[in-house]
């Protein structure tokens, strides 16, 4: 750290100081390294020596923060600068790096300080950025400061590299993976308590078959989480490195200093170093048949995930396009500012239920947070022909055409444009009467010759304009204009059913903001109109279908908590309702069923499982025996 020698001191002393205390990472501000604490103990010392009491000094901690990003931060603000506008109050630092680090030549904080006529003081005098010499003498401290700071960023990712190469593990230990350990002290390898359960997890799904999901049930993580030590090469014995961090500056929105972003390395550059089952080294946990095993299943996984998702597609095609009608206040209110079409809170995706079968659901359901939605599950090909039948009797209405027409002709402007010629007529008249005021002023000696000559030539060049514009205004024939666009949209090509997946979305883009729809039918639609000016006006479509109007052969109480209860009335009972009363997954239940652990259904009805009253109480005394 270089000294800190600032130019300019002064005699007037601060009413009140700030003081700012900073650290660029959390494990800074640790107490045993004490770099907050040595900063605070600097500003008491600034403000004992500028005779500043204590109750005028206001120190602020920042951690996480880097130098280049203190003006991003909440704190600076909504409590630095507020303050910094009083009369008096002043900085203080430990250093003028402490606030002051660009990336770059970005001097953010330096002009809002020098603009504030702020002073900075540090242990080695004061930085007055109302001068040119301080102002200068501080950007050029605040530059050395950054490039320090990238030069040890750099000296540091050439240590790293280095020790990569030689089989060091060079970061924080909390960052191995699961089941193996690094000693910084003798440089070597090996395995903790938790490597079994890397040994147990690669059996359940290779050796046993298990898919991705009844393993992480198993084991009791995500199947995210089993996934990445599935593909973790390290458990072969080979410690590959091909992502690299890089320099650009990245900070979130408080000003705080997030994940560095990870990029992929050039091959070239690549790092694969043996760590197990060299020689003198310990042994593999896991061989290299069973890994690769693995790696193929998992890319066989990868490539019926595509599949699904490509053919899924077809049978979702609505998904986006459709809102639940029970918003956050228990019954939907139609508008354009407000209801769940803005908030996208009850948005209705498509979904894969099971393999070859989709559905379409609330995106709260399943949340028991959300208590308002009673939007239950739709299977996709009831909803799919529903909403063709809509768009086609929406498209088929006089209303849906006409309003597409008005919409253009609307945009061609009113009668005549009356409204916009006596705006630009009554622009036109306080711009004459102000050059009229500018030549009287100019006879009484007011102005001299060139001030009244650039003022006169200013309020013509304005008129011309205005009066251009009133010209091409009286030249337009909205009549034609209004004919034209009519002949246009009636050209519009309209819903057709048997249009592709691709086709059917991007007309309902283009057209349709959104359908409301509930366990009734459809409760209403916002339409998106083009203009004649290219831009989209939103208009409310309130005409309410039936699902029977629609095709749609659906009982609102056949699912959801009121199908759930009149089934339960009949002695009925299904797969959900057993995972409702156990708080477990559909997994779990389907792992204890295929291994017979629980008692199966005594009937089907359709594709549902049916379990009766008594057959479903045992089931339940078992699966709680079995948690």
């Amino acid at each position: 750290m270089m000294k800190e020698v600032l130019t300019m001191p002064t005699t007037d002393r601060p009413a009140a100081l700030i003081g700012i205390a900073r650290v660029s990472t959390e494990n800074q501000a640790d107490g045993r390294k004490a770099g907050l604490d040595r900063q605070i103990a600097a500003i008491n010392q600034i403000a004992r020596a500028q005779g500043v009491p204590t109750e005028r000094l206001t120190i602020i901690t920042l951690q996480d923060v880097g130098g280049s990003d203190v003006g991003q931060t909440p704190e600076w603000r909504e409590q630095v600068l507020p303050r910094l506008a009083d009369p008096g109050v002043h900085l203080a630092v430990d250093a003028v790096d402490r606030i002051i680090r660009p990336d770059g030549f970005d001097f953010g904080v330096l002009a809002t300080l020098q603009a504030g006529g702020t002073r900075v003081y540090t242990p080695g005098g004061v930085a007055d950025l109302r001068t040119p010499e301080g102002f200068m003498a501080t950007g050029i401290r605040a530059l050395f400061g950054g490039l320090e700071k990238l030069e040890f960023k750099r000296r540091v990712h050439r240590a790293r590299e280095v020790k990569r190469r030689r089989g060091e593990w060079c970061h924080a230990a909390h960052l191995l993976p699961r089941g193996i350990s690094y000693s910084f002290d003798t440089g070597e390898w090996g395995y903790d308590d938790k490597a079994p359960e890397v040994r147990r997890i690669y059996d359940l799904f290779v050796g046993q078959g298990r898919s991705l999901g009844e393993v992480a049930t198993e084991v009791g993580m995500s199947s995210q989480g089993v996934k990445n030590l599935l593909e973790q090469p390290m458990y072969r014995g080979v410690w590959v490195v091909d992502t690299k961090v890089g320099f650009e500056p990245v900070t979130r929105k408080d000003g705080r200093q997030p994940n560095k972003r990870r990029v992929k390395r050039a091959p070239e550059n690549i790092i694969e170093t043996r760590i197990f089952g060299g020689e003198g080294q310990p042994p593999q946990l896991i061989d290299d048949s069973t890994w690769h095993a693995a790696q193929e299943l998992l890319a066989r996984n990868r490539k019926r995930q595509r599949r699904a998702k490509r053919n899924s597609h077809e049978k979702i095609w609505a998904s986006g396009f459709l809102f639940s009608a029970y918003g956050d206040a228990g019954a939907f209110e139609f508008g354009i500012d407000t209801g769940p079409i803005r908030s996208r809170q009850h948005v209705v995706y498509g979904v894969t239920t099971k393999p070859g079968e989709f559905a379409y659901r609330c995106r709260c359901y399943g949340n028991t947070a959300e208590t308002t939605c009673d939007l239950p599950q739709i299977r996709a090909p009831e909803i799919n022909k529903a909403v063709d039948r809509l768009m086609l009797a929406i498209c088929r209405s006089k209303r849906f055409q006409r309003d597409v027409i008005d919409a253009a002709v609307d945009a061609v402007g009113g009668e005549d444009h009356t409204a916009e010629k006596t705006r630009l007529a009554e622009q036109v008249r306080k711009l004459e009467a102000k050059r009229a005021r500018v030549l009287e002023g100019f006879e009484n000696g007011l102005y001299d010759v060139a001030e009244a000559k650039t003022k006169t030539t200013n309020i013509r060049a304005k008129v011309e304009a205005l009066t251009a514009s009133l010209d091409a205004l009286g030249q337009r024939d909205p009549q034609a204009e209004r004919e034209a666009t009519r002949r246009h949209f009636e050209s519009i090509e309209m819903w057709d059913a048997s249009w592709n997946r691709d086709r059917k979305t991007r007309w309902m883009k283009q057209y349709l903001g959104g359908v409301v729809i509930s366990t009734e039918g459809v409760e209403g639609m916002i339409l998106r109109l083009p203009r004649a000016d290219g831009s989209i006006e939103e208009r409310e479509h309130c005409s309410r279908f039936s699902w029977a109007q629609l095709g749609l052969d659906y009982d609102p109480t056949s699912r959801g908590e009121r199908g759930a209860a009149l089934r339960q009335e009949r002695g009925e009972y299904q797969t959900g309702d057993i995972c409702n009363a156990l708080n477990i997954s559909h997994n779990r239940l389907a792992y204890w069923l295929r291994k017979g652990k629980i008692e199966g259904p005594t009937g089907k009805k359709g594709r549902a499982r049916i379990w009766n009253r008594a057959a479903f109480e045992r089931a339940v005394e078992q699966g709680r025996a079995l948690a």
